[in-house]
């Protein structure tokens, strides 16, 4: 594979809540009863859903995980959107429908590609392997324009409302952050206990199509990042409690905007900064989307240049989503290692056909036996998965001498390759993590795309279960800090100054 792809990616009768559907492929038998059975679309409509449904069961790698951490199975759902199909009055809602059954899968690296960027996706991968060169054909991307609008329509109606107060979960507990008039009305310190009546925590696990469910490992519950009006309506009663315990019922209103994240990262990609008299160091990475990084080098090339001779360094890359494994082992590890180093991985591949021709696409063809591995999850035993190894190793440049001590900072909005990047400094002793628990799914190389056949609506899903060097996985254990320190939500150098007044 060439190294501008590499830079880009590092039946029957059942019944439903009463209504019998007679269903299970509509292009073998009659059309399900509702609305949709006079739509002469909802033929198209279903094979789209089929088509998906079946290529899910089939590859997707975190059935079994996500069954495990949120307690129900993504395949049980079929029929209820069967059924909400078969009563859909257009293509906007159709379209809602695969959204929210894709958001239920709970993975942050799952999701459809907005159809307005096709034309750029053709344009990288005409070249790749088969069948990713297919996915872009040309044809299919001129017959997206419709269904660009048509996305764009359903996106904005799914997530474009706010609250006109921020709820952000911290430590814990839902916060109102900016309070307004709010706080004259009903006291200092405002949380939210419950949503119509029902305790707060009880009814989060019920928004898993609607939102992404985190895991607070300190508290052993799950959590929203923040509450939006996609959450539970925007009519919700919302019981809050102030620091006196007095409890009142709110409903906020709403406005157009997207939610975004509750916390607060600065603005720069990457920023430095020299503490001469603590001989401590501080460089903070945003992102490690390796098209913005490599402008960067430089500036990582000179702040090297400038701490050669520091005690310690603080690397901060707390709200960084990942990007590209290429970003943090150019950028930071092999400047900053004097020695050989590597990170042992595996991952553990789906066998059906299609998950074999992108892994053979990528280049992974180590297969391992499986009893080689005093662990493993117990889904990977079986014949759905084969385990592949995947092996990083790291040379340093030799352009600096740094020796000093290294600290990471991290928290749970953390993925994907920064995930990785924390799990190696976990696993090699690089640098040890102060902050909380990483947000996982960091071993994983190229995604899986897929097409629908009608919509030409295109998946892009997770490609493997990635197991670390004990056989566990990543998405499900995701990197524990070494020095566990929470944050006041909104305080983004409290963590720092921690660490530095802390240093050996």
């Amino acid at each position: 594979m060439n190294k501008k792809i590499l830079s880009i990616l590092i039946s029957g009768i059942v019944v439903v809540s009463g209504v019998v559907v007679v269903y299970y492929f509509l292009t073998q038998g009659d059309s399900p009863s509702g609305n949709g059975a006079e739509n002469p679309r909802v033929e198209g409509w279903m094979e789209d859903f089929n088509a998906l449904y079946d290529f899910i069961e089939a590859n997707y790698p975190y059935l079994w995980v996500k069954n495990r951490t949120h307690g129900y199975n993504w395949l049980d759902l079929r029929y209820s959107y069967v059924e909400r199909i078969a009563n859909a009055e257009s293509d906007v809602e159709f379209v809602r429908i695969l959204l929210d059954a894709v958001d239920a899968l709970q993975n942050r690296h799952t999701n459809f590609i907005n159809p307005f960027d096709y034309s750029m996706y053709r344009d990288w991968f005409e070249n790749a392997f088969y069948p990713l060169n297919e996915i872009f054909s040309d044809p299919d991307v001129n017959a997206t324009s419709y269904w660009s609008a048509t996305y764009r329509t359903a996106d904005h109606q799914k997530y474009n409302r706010r609250f006109a107060a921020n709820i952000a979960y911290d430590k814990g507990e839902y916060v109102i952050q900016n309070t307004g008039s709010w706080t004259s009305l009903y006291g200092e310190d405002l949380r939210v206990v419950a949503v119509n009546g029902t305790p707060i925590d009880d009814v989060i696990k019920d928004t898993y199509e609607l939102d992404y469910i985190d895991y607070d490992y300190e508290r052993n519950k799950s959590f929203l990042w923040a509450i939006s009006p996609r959450d539970f309506g925007q009519g919700a009663m919302f019981t809050v409690r102030n620091s006196s315990g007095h409890e009142a019922d709110i409903t906020f209103s709403t406005f157009s905007g997207y939610s975004g994240y509750p916390y607060s990262y600065p603005p720069a990609i990457v920023d430095t900064e020299l503490w001469p008299d603590e001989s401590v160091a501080y460089l903070y990475v945003s992102t490690f989307e390796w098209s913005i990084i490599q402008n960067y080098l430089g500036t990582f090339s000179d702040f090297y240049d400038q701490i050669e001779d520091y005690d310690h360094l603080i690397i901060d890359v707390r709200g960084n989503t990942g990007g590209n494994y290429q970003s943090w082992i150019e950028g930071i590890v092999e400047p900053l290692i004097s020695e050989d180093m590597e990170l042992q991985a595996y991952l553990a591949y789906r066998t059906d056909d299609y998950s074999n021709a992108f892994r053979e696409g990528m280049g992974i063809t180590t297969e391992l036996a499986k009893e080689s591995f005093a662990y493993l999850p117990p889904e990977a035993y079986g014949d759905e998965f084969a385990i592949y190894n995947y092996l990083h190793s790291f040379t340093p440049t030799g352009n600096w001498n740094f020796s000093g001590s290294i600290v990471v900072l991290t928290d749970h909005v953390v993925y994907s390759a920064c995930e990785a990047f924390a799990l190696f400094c976990k696993q090699t002793g690089f640098a040890a993590l102060h902050g909380t628990t990483t947000g996982g799914d960091g071993l994983m190389a190229f995604p899986t795309l897929f097409k629908l056949p009608n919509s030409k609506l295109i998946l892009n899903m997770v490609s493997a279960l990635g197991l670390d060097i004990t056989g566990h996985a990543n998405e499900e254990l995701r990197t524990r800090p070494d020095v566990l320190y929470e944050s006041s939500l909104g305080n983004f150098s409290e963590l720092i100054d921690y660490v530095r007044e802390n240093l050996p």
